[in-house]
C-alpha cells in the first residue's frame, strides 16, 4: 500500500500538500523568477532531510534565527520577533525539527508566522501546526502560490497592515505582487529595522541593496515598480536592514543605505537624475518662511529631489540670500491677499514660519491670513507647527502643552498660540491641510534621511529622547508633499 507524503522541492524548498506521488512538476521552479535544478525535478520530505540536515539555531542581531545545515534549497534564514504584535516568526524553512520547536518555545512560542513571498512559503504550515495553530499571514496577491492550504493561512490585502504601533506589514511588490517587508519601528536594536525579504535584496557589500524581478536568473525590477515601492517605504524610519539570509544585513545607517540604493538602481536605467523619479510628477511648492531655519532647509530638500520651488521672504533685501535654483518672492504670510497670489499656482504651500518668543499672536494671525488666502486656490496646505497638543508618552492624555518637564513657562505662550493654530485647521473645511508636530527637540545636524512618523503622541526613543535635525524635519516634509498622505491629518515625526 502506498503512503502518503507531503513532498518537498530540493530546489526551492517548497512543500507541497500530501501526494502518494511527487508532484509532476514544481510551479514554484516553473517560473521565470526561479529554475528547475540542473538534474532536473527531484523532490525529499520531512523524514528524508532531517537524515542529512539540521536546523542552525543561533543568535543573530539580538533575534532568535533559524536556518538549515548544511545549506539546503535557497538558504533562507527565520528569525524570531518578540514585539508589542506578539512573537513572530519571520520567513519560514523547509525543514523543522524538535529542538527548533523547543527554541521557539522557550521564547513563548508564536503568535504570527509571515512570508514575506512564495519562494520563502517552504514549510510554513508544518511550523503552524507544531505551534498551536499560529495563524499564517500572507499577502492576498501571492494566493495563487499557495501550494499547501491551510486553515491558518490568512490573507491581507492593501499596501499595508498595521499590526500594533510598531509594527507594519508593508507591499513593496516587484519581485512578486504581493512581496512584503515588515517595519519594526522599535526594534530589535535601537533606531527599528526593517526585514525586507527580497523586495529589497541587501547586496554582499552590506551598504546596498539591490531590486530584481529574478535574482538567479538575473531579470531585473521594473523601473515603476522601483519606484512605487521608494513611495510605499518613504514614511518610514529604521537603522538596520535585515536581508533574507546569514550575513545579509546593514546594521547601521539603513534608511540612508535604502536612500542612496534606490538612487543608484534609477540612476543606473534611466538617463535622467533619478531624484525626480520618486513623487509622481515635479511639484510646484511654494515655502513661506524660507529663511528661517527650518525654511530654508525645506527650500533645499525640495530642490534637491527636482521640484519648482518658489521661495517666500517677509522683506526684499533678504531675496538675495535665497538659493538661485529657488524663485524668490515678497510676502506676508498674514495677509490673505499675499497668499492667495502666491498659493495660485502651487501645488503645495508650506508653512515653515515658526514661533518667536515675545510674539507668540502673530502665530494665529499667520494661520488665519493662510486659511483665508489659500481658500481661494487649489494648493495643499502643510503647517509645520508645534508639539503643544501631543500626548506625553505614558501619561494617560496629558498634552506636552501641560507637562513642564517638556514645555518650561517661559515657553508656555508659545505653546498656546501653537494648540490653538492646530484647533484652527482641525476646524478647516475649505483647504486640503496637514500639520507636522516636531519632537521635543529640534535643531540643525545631519540628513540621515530617516526618522519615524506618529500621530498623536510625542516620539521618544528607548533612552526617552524625543529629537530630529532639522535637516530630516525637512525630508518628512517634503516626503509628505510628494506623497500627501494625511490629508487634514496631524503627524509628527523623530528619530
Amino acid at each position: 500500500m502506498k503512503t502518503t507524503k507531503k513532498h518537498i522541492c530540493r530546489t526551492c524548498g517548497t512543500q507541497y500538500a500530501a501526494s502518494e506521488e511527487p508532484p509532476a512538476r514544481c510551479a514554484i521552479c516553473e517560473d521565470e523568477r526561479q529554475y528547475v535544478g540542473w538534474g532536473g525535478q527531484r523532490w525529499t520530505d520531512l523524514e528524508e532531510l532531517r537524515e542529512g540536515h539540521a536546523v542552525r539555531i543561533e543568535e543573530d542581531a539580538g533575534m532568535l534565527a533559524l536556518g538549515v545545515t548544511p545549506a539546503f534549497a535557497i538558504d533562507q534564514r527565520a528569525l524570531l520577533l518578540q514585539t508589542d504584535a506578539g512573537n513572530i516568526l519571520w520567513e519560514s524553512l523547509p525543514l523543522i525539527t524538535d529542538e527548533a520547536i523547543a527554541a521557539i518555545k522557550a521564547r513563548g512560542g508564536l503568535d504570527w508566522i509571515i512570508v514575506s513571498h512564495p519562494h520563502f512559503y517552504a514549510a510554513m504550515v508544518e511550523f503552524s501546526d507544531a505551534l498551536g495553530g499560529a495563524p499564517i499571514l500572507l499577502h492576498e496577491a501571492d494566493r495563487g502560490w499557495i501550494q499547501r492550504p491551510h486553515p491558518a493561512i490568512e490573507l491581507w490585502s492593501g499596501d499595508q497592515r498595521r499590526l500594533s504601533k510598531d509594527v507594519t506589514l508593508i507591499r513593496c511588490g516587484g519581485h512578486f505582487e504581493g512581496s512584503t517587508a515588515l517595519h519594526w519601528a522599535r526594534g530589535p536594536r535601537p533606531g527599528g529595522a526593517l526585514f525586507s525579504g527580497d523586495a529589497l535584496q541587501v547586496a554582499l557589500d552590506r551598504r546596498h541593496v539591490s531590486f530584481m524581478y529574478s535574482y538567479p536568473n538575473l531579470v531585473p525590477m521594473r523601473t515603476g515598480d522601483v519606484i512605487a515601492m521608494r513611495e510605499r517605504l518613504a514614511e518610514y524610519g529604521f537603522d538596520d536592514v535585515l536581508g533574507y539570509t546569514w550575513g545579509r544585513d546593514i546594521l547601521g545607517g539603513g534608511r540612508r543605505a535604502v536612500d542612496d540604493s534606490f538612487a543608484r538602481h534609477l540612476a543606473a536605467v534611466t538617463s535622467g537624475d533619478p531624484r525626480r523619479a520618486a513623487p509622481p510628477r515635479r511639484l510646484s511648492i511654494t515655502v513661506l518662511g524660507a529663511r528661517g531655519k527650518v525654511g530654508e532647509r525645506v527650500v533645499a530638500e525640495a530642490l534637491a529631489r527636482g521640484h519648482e520651488v518658489t521661495a517666500v521672504v517677509r522683506e526684499e533685501a533678504q531675496l538675495d540670500e535665497l538659493p538661485p535654483a529657488a524663485r524668490g518672492c515678497v510676502g506676508d504670510a498674514g495677509n490673505a491677499e499675499d497668499v492667495a497670489r502666491l498659493g495660485a499656482a502651487a501645488d503645495v504651500v508650506i508653512s515653515a514660519i515658526r514661533p518667536i518668543p515675545g510674539q507668540d499672536e502673530a502665530t494665529l494671525t499667520t494661520t488665519a491670513g493662510l486659511l483665508a488666502g489659500l481658500a481661494r486656490t487649489d494648493a495643499r496646505l502643510l503647517v509645520v507647527g508645534g508639539a503643544a497638543t501631543l500626548r506625553t508618552p505614558g501619561s494617560g492624555g496629558t498634552l506636552l502643552l501641560d507637562d513642564a518637564r517638556y514645555l518650561p513657562a517661559e515657553l508656555r505662550p508659545i505653546g498656546v498660540a501653537s494648540a490653538v493654530q492646530h484647533e484652527a485647521l482641525r476646524a478647516e473645511t475649505r483647504v486640503d491641510w496637514t500639520y507636522l508636530s516636531p519632537p521635543a527637540q529640534l535643531a540643525p545636524g545631519a540628513r540621515t534621511g530617516r526618522y519615524r512618523a506618529g500621530t498623536d503622541e510625542l516620539l521618544v526613543d528607548a533612552e526617552g529622547r524625543s529629537a530630529i535635525s532639522i535637516e530630516d524635519l525637512a525630508v518628512a516634509v517634503i516626503d509628505e508633499a510628494e506623497h500627501g498622505r494625511r490629508s487634514r491629518e496631524r503627524f509628527t515625526v523623530a528619530y
